[in-house]
């Protein structure tokens, strides 16, 4: 059983309210589809909170991550997270598009204006990521993106690599909860591929994205950064014949736990490792080609309550803006 609340803004008065620099996203897309693919030698460095709540501090996230580029730009390409949708196994906040005002009540209207504003300025200023959680909201907001990840929980969804595969940018696939990485490269062979389905109340032949790629992002069975596992996300994609094999990186999530817990200091020693392989050349480290952080302008992360920082984290605990640029200053010169 389901109520009706109300109808939300049409992808029409969207765009026209909160308009999207198309040149700009397009060109983003392609230099971000050339570092996957090889033809640009820099790498991807994709970076911000783990969800987007507060759209002050991502304008002011966005200002300063493209003063940034300018100082990296010879080795890395950067983006920035805007994550509007927050996956969750069970309960909790749902992101900013259900519940823009996290002490507030679910606002799906206030929240679709919300985050196609924050968008529409951020992109404006940096190629933007997001993941691609709740698919029916995708005409809202893809005019802003120029990188879209599914995430461990909707990797294996046949609904989202089918409309993944039907997208015009590059679309990172994460292995799943497990770990299993076979499971990831398995999402990137069905995107690369041409797909048959219904889409918003139509029947439409989808091309397939040779952008498609796997991201390690670790799992239950541990980590899955190191060379090992490298090496095995190398030697699927090349059995499985994917297009421009490619490897992103994720030093968050099951990446940067500990006994105590998910600790976002740990992704320095994810970039250590991944600056250590490509500079040894080590087997499977030609196919690397990004990393994905999560930092926010201050380190850690709150629970929701009546006085928070909107500096903080409220999901997932971050490193700091500063900490991020210097790690990212030091992978750099290892590169």
């Amino acid at each position: 059983m389901r109520e009706h609340i109300s109808p939300l803004p049409s992808v029409e008065e969207i765009a026209d309210r909160y308009p999207a620099d198309t040149e700009a996203v397009q060109r983003n897309r392609m230099l971000m589809s050339a570092v996957l693919d090889g033809t640009d030698p820099r790498m991807l460095v994709l970076t911000g909170p783990c969800s987007a709540s507060n759209p002050e501090t991502i304008a002011r996230l966005s200002e300063d991550l493209a003063r940034f580029q300018e100082e990296v730009r010879d080795k890395i390409v950067l983006g920035l997270r805007v994550y509007i949708q927050k996956p969750r196994t069970e309960l909790g906040w749902p992101g900013s598009i259900n519940m823009p005002d996290p002490n507030g009540l679910p606002d799906l209207v206030k929240g679709t204006h919300q985050c196609a504003r924050m968008m529409s300025e951020a992109s404006s200023q940096n190629p933007i990521a997001d993941e691609m959680l709740f698919t029916h909201n995708n005409g809202h907001f893809s005019p802003y993106i120029s990188y879209t990840a599914l995430g461990a929980r909707s990797a294996e969804d046949g609904e989202h690599r089918h409309i993944a595969s039907g997208e015009n940018m590059p679309i990172g696939i994460k292995n799943p909860r497990s770990g299993d990485i076979d499971d990831a490269v398995s999402g990137v062979v069905t995107v690369q591929n041409s797909h048959d389905h219904a889409h918003y109340g139509n029947w439409v032949r989808s091309s397939g994205n040779p952008n498609a790629h796997v991201i390690l992002r670790g799992g239950k069975r541990g980590t899955n950064f190191g060379p090992d596992s490298i090496y095995e996300a190398s030697k699927l994609l090349l059995k499985k014949e994917v297009q421009n094999p490619a490897i992103v990186v994720d030093a968050s999530h099951d990446n940067s736990r500990s006994g105590n817990g998910k600790d976002p200091r740990l992704q320095e020693f994810v970039l250590h490792s991944v600056a250590l392989g490509k500079h040894l050349e080590l087997e499977g480290y030609q196919h690397v080609r990004g990393l994905m952080l999560e930092h926010n302008m201050k380190e850690g992360n709150q629970k929701i309550s009546s006085h928070m920082d909107p500096d903080v984290s409220i999901t997932d605990p971050c490193i700091s803006n500063e900490n991020m640029k210097r790690m990212v200053r030091e992978f750099a010169e290892k590169l």
